[in-house]
């Protein structure tokens, strides 16, 4: 392992005579008189075998530090940072693999070789060659790519670090989850395990008051943003005072230099959080970066933008306008746009409009301190033309209308719609726990397989053919839960608690699920499968059958249909049931009283049926059976 670091000249030349070292014509090194480097072979030179780790580091200057697989490590110095690249650069490519030589081209702060599991293999840790390049870590997988695989320290969602038996072992390992993909990586030492896990955090962490410096969602906007939005989102689109009413100072500035410190970790919380403490942390953070969202270089060209008459000229402008702006400075102006605009279209609820939101924002997006009516018709025209200036789709819009009519409807909900369509929802793994508890985003598209890797991805658990993971979807306050089929929207399926009676007792649930392989694998010849008995049977309530009390059939599930006849003998159906527009839940409400545990219960439209079986086998096989047969 080799890291190294810089500094100015003038320290560079503190060490004296009295050290030991090695000269050249291009730089001067200083070795610890304790340590020797390397070993002699029997031609006399000096190896690099055992070689672990290379460190530029910084804790003195134009240094860099050898690290050996027997916990020593040695220290180097340069007179100056081309000679220490230069000398970083010789020795790296003494002691890495010509497969992987084209890592020491990096303008790399650490390189070395670790242990590895990614998203390639998650069954068996690997060794491999990684470098870390300012916020990036480049290593070397061997699928094929000259150039390996990158994961973008600022974009991480996840970064922990925990402890886990390999081999009979100990070891200390690091998670890195980023935009999907899974890392996890161990050292060989107990050393070179803190070097890369500090540098990575480092590297991954809020290093300055720039856009550029802020930890990042997947999607390229700062988390500060994003978690303020998708709080305001979540629990203020019916305020009438959003962004208007002042926060705390005193709560504001901590929740911000919180988020500074360390964006990833913070989680904003109904009742822990106060709604006018976030809206002012959102917009303090805009006012205070280094420079100005729409940039101040570009302020004069923004305002003579409103000279223009014509609208389609106009929004021809401000379309190029947005074009110069720096990559990160469009993504997030393009996210804070939507999100004003998703407000002001809740404005016969909230009665915010286009002109006081832009008023409200005009200040922290130019970073001046008045309100010129200039700055706010800017903001403004932002807002009135912001599908047609970022190009949102008619169906990206009336997907905003149903967001925004489901999360005004439901309001005691685990659910933020942030931007973009996606979700940020409240997964619980195997229990409903806050510690159990992961922040997934959910994509229109997302299936309920994706979400189930995505969960235990985080949480550090790898499937297994004898455990296999699997999402059920909890509702009735537990009463009923029904594992996903692994196709199956989740976006689609959580919009539908809305109509529950109670939605805000509805959660996803990711647990082991031993009858899931029947899920993963369907027989294109199920629509012939056959499956019969006698079952407890009731209809929902709204049929006042029999006293509405459960009563044996004989029912029949044949042609993807239900069929239920009064007994074994009977050869017309009292009733037909279509399974594939059904969905089927394990268990039976308490309230309706049923005569086993071992219920079933069958949801079509705004209809229920209740089935009970005499056994937790036959319960099983009845819902794999009708499962099955919808797919």
């Amino acid at each position: 392992m080799m890291r190294r670091r810089g500094r100015s000249q003038d320290a560079a030349r503190e060490p004296g005579p009295s050290k030991r070292g090695i000269f050249s014509a291009q730089a001067r090194l200083f070795v610890r008189p304790e340590e020797k480097f390397g070993r002699r072979h029997g031609n006399g030179d000096a190896s690099t075998r055992g070689v672990q780790l290379f460190y530029v580091c910084s804790r003195a200057v134009f240094t860099f530090e050898i690290y050996l697989l027997s916990e020593r490590m040695f220290l180097f110095g340069a007179e100056n940072a081309e000679s220490l690249r230069e000398w970083a650069k010789a020795i790296s490519k003494k002691f890495v693999p010509s497969l992987d030589e084209y890592l020491t081209e990096l303008e790399f702060d650490l390189i070395g070789y670790l242990y590895y599991k990614d998203t390639y293999s998650l069954m068996e840790w690997k060794e491999g060659w990684f470098a870390l390049e300012k916020t990036c870590l480049h290593y070397s997988h061997g699928q094929g790519s000259s150039q390996g695989d990158i994961i973008h320290l600022k974009k991480l969602q996840e970064l922990t670090r925990s402890s886990t038996m390999i081999n009979g072992e100990k070891r200390n390992v690091v998670l890195l989850v980023e935009s999907g993909r899974t890392l996890y990586i161990h050292g060989h030492t107990m050393l070179d395990f803190m070097v890369w896990h500090c540098a990575i955090g480092k590297a991954a962490g809020t290093d300055g008051n720039a856009l550029q410096d802020q930890q990042l969602c997947k999607n390229n906007i700062p988390i500060i943003v994003n978690s303020c939005m998708a709080f305001v989102t979540q629990y203020g689109l019916g305020s009438k005072s959003l962004y208007l009413k002042n926060g705390n100072p005193l709560k504001v500035r901590e929740l911000l230099e919180d988020f500074k410190k360390d964006a990833r970790s913070i989680k904003l919380k109904v009742g822990r959080h106060q709604l006018e403490d976030v809206t002012d942390v959102l917009k303090c953070f805009l006012y205070e970066i280094d420079d100005a969202l729409l940039t101040k270089e570009l302020y004069p060209y923004w305002i003579s933008a409103l000279d223009i008459q014509d609208d389609q000229d106009r929004l021809i402008r401000c379309k190029t306008l947005i074009d110069t702006l720096p990559a990160l400075n469009k993504t997030t102006l393009a996210a804070l746009i939507e999100h004003l605009y998703r407000i002001q279209k809740c404005s016969d609820v909230n009665n915010l409009d286009t002109h006081t939101l832009a008023k409200a924002f005009a200040p922290c997006l130019f970073q001046t301190n008045g309100q010129r009516d200039a700055e706010v018709r800017v903001v403004e025209e932002l807002i009135r033309l912001f599908a047609e200036i970022f190009d949102v789709s008619q169906e990206q819009l009336q997907q905003m209308a149903i967001e925004n009519h489901f999360i005004t409807k439901w309001k005691d909900t685990q659910i933020q719609i942030p931007q973009s369509g996606d979700l940020l929802l409240e997964v619980f793994l195997e229990r409903k726990d806050p510690d159990m508890c992961v922040i997934i985003r959910v994509s229109p598209n997302m299936a309920a397989a994706e979400l189930t890797n995505c969960v235990a991805g985080i949480r550090n658990i790898i499937p297994s053919k004898e455990m296999v993971w699997t999402t059920f979807e909890v509702i009735e306050n537990e009463e009923l839960e029904r594992p996903m089929h692994y196709k199956e929207n989740v976006l689609a399926t959580v919009l539908e608690w809305s109509m529950l009676p109670d939605p805000g007792t509805a959660y996803l649930l990711v647990k082991p699920f031993y009858a899931s392989n029947y899920l993963s694998h369907v027989d294109r010849t199920i629509s012939r499968h056959i499956q019969s008995g006698n079952l407890k049977y009731k209809e929902d309530s709204s049929k006042r059958l029999s006293g509405n009390k459960f009563q044996e059939k004989y029912i029949v599930l044949r042609e993807r249909k239900l069929l239920i006849y009064k007994d074994i003998k009977s050869i017309k159906p009292d009733k037909e049931l279509p399974v594939i527009p059904c969905k089927v839940y394990l268990g039976v409400k308490k309230k309706l009283k049923p005569p086993t545990r071992f219920g079933l219960t069958i949801y079509l439209e705004k209809h229920q049926w209740y089935l009970c079986c005499d056994s937790a086998e036959a319960q099983m096989d009845w819902l794999i059976s009708i499962l099955n047969a919808q797919n």
